[in-house]
């Protein structure tokens, strides 16, 4: 019995001290090394260091299972390769997982070390948004060549393969046109990045439905929280094929603009309309801090089908209260209205008939003759 133990302890003792040697290497590295690390004034090196520290782990594991394996298994083939063949293909596998693990904390390191320094802040070309896609191609990309390499090494002739997944990739493309159509407006939207979260937009028109702050840009789907505090979950493929109106970029940082639009009655004095426009800006601006003290702009905006149409513009502080000011600015227009005795029309319309035409044609013949 204790013969057996024996055996069986020499069998597992190379698994056994492998890992605790990785262990050991881990502790020397993260205790002994890492503090020197931290002393630079790259945060690159330690980036590195903790991206290292699972491979390491698993290295330590794979290296013990072989040591522990191979002297039992010896020139044993298995589907036509010895075991050294196939430990080798999985270190391959290995390498590749290293390699993506490093190359996206070289990406995070990128984007953090340039975007803090103001040294480099202007020299950052890739947005901060892009990085969760940019590390997932990434990795992608890293185990596809590894995977690629693994299948030479087992004589798999790469050229056929390639072509029946580009066949079936175009059948994928084509039933999710759709999905994909979207993924690509989501890579556009977060490389050009004409809106940003945190920004006020507006899609399709300055009064449109969808309104409000842009809170997340998915890979599918962008979220806007509206001041109503209702969520919309538009595709990315809507955004990018209409207009949009972002409030959060104006010619001057403090701009924030809003206008309020009314008409009147045809034949009323438009110096007078004006007067009293400005006069219930003015009356809004005195009690209620929501509203900018700038200089409110009156116009006369367009001939409507009814009325006169003027437009109000003026200054908010904060997009978030945009309609709450509004709401105030036309009530004191409606009450500066009903003091100069200035009306507001009901929409109208002039219908002639023809019929009526003949019998009033009628009767003027009869009457001539």
């Amino acid at each position: 019995m204790f013969e057996n133990i024996g055996v069986l302890f020499n069998i597992i003792l190379p698994l056994i001290g492998l890992v605790v040697a990785a262990e050991v290497f881990l502790v020397i590295l993260n205790r002994v090394i890492k503090p020197f690390i931290l002393k630079t004034k790259t945060t690159l090196d330690d980036r590195i260091v903790d991206a290292l520290e699972e491979p390491v782990r698993m290295l330590g594991i794979l290296l013990g299972l072989y040591f522990m394996i191979d002297p039992l298994v010896g020139s044993s083939l298995f589907y036509g390769h010895d075991f050294g063949f196939w430990f080798q293909s999985v270190l391959i596998l290995w390498t590749g997982h290293l390699l993506s693990r490093i190359v996206n904390a070289v990406i995070a390191w990128y984007v953090q070390e340039y975007s803090v320094d103001p040294k480099y802040k202007s020299q950052l070309k890739i947005n901060k948004d892009i990085i969760p896609i940019l590390r997932w191609l990434s990795r992608i990309l890293i185990y596809l060549i590894t995977l690629i390499i693994i299948l030479q090494r087992f004589g798999i002739e790469i050229t056929p393969l390639v072509t029946a997944l580009g066949i079936g990739g175009l059948a994928v493309a084509l039933a999710l046109q759709s999905t994909l159509s979207s993924f690509f407006a989501g890579f556009y939207l977060l490389s050009d990045h004409p809106i940003r979260g945190g920004e006020f937009i507006a899609l399709e028109d300055e009064n449109a439905v969808v309104k409000g702050f842009v809170e997340e840009i998915g890979w599918r789907m962008t979220r806007i929280r509206t001041r109503g505090n209702y969520t919309y979950f538009v595709p990315n493929e809507k955004i990018i094929s209409t207009s949009i109106v972002n409030f959060s970029r104006g010619i001057q940082n403090n701009w924030k603009g809003a206008s309020v639009t009314v008409g009147v009655k045809y034949g009323s004095d438009v110096a007078k309309v004006k007067k009293v426009i400005k006069e219930a800006v003015y009356a809004v601006q005195k009690r209620d801090p929501k509203i900018a003290k700038s200089e409110p702009v009156v116009r006369l905006e367009k001939f409507g089908d009814s009325a006169l149409e003027f437009k109000a513009l003026y200054e908010v502080n904060n997009y978030f209260e945009t309609e709450l000011v509004a709401s105030e600015v036309r009530e004191e227009i409606l009450k500066g209205f009903a003091k100069a005795g200035i009306e507001i029309p009901f929409t109208t319309y002039h219908i002639y008939l023809k019929d009526e035409e003949k019998r009033d044609s009628k009767k003027q013949k009869k009457l001539i003759e």
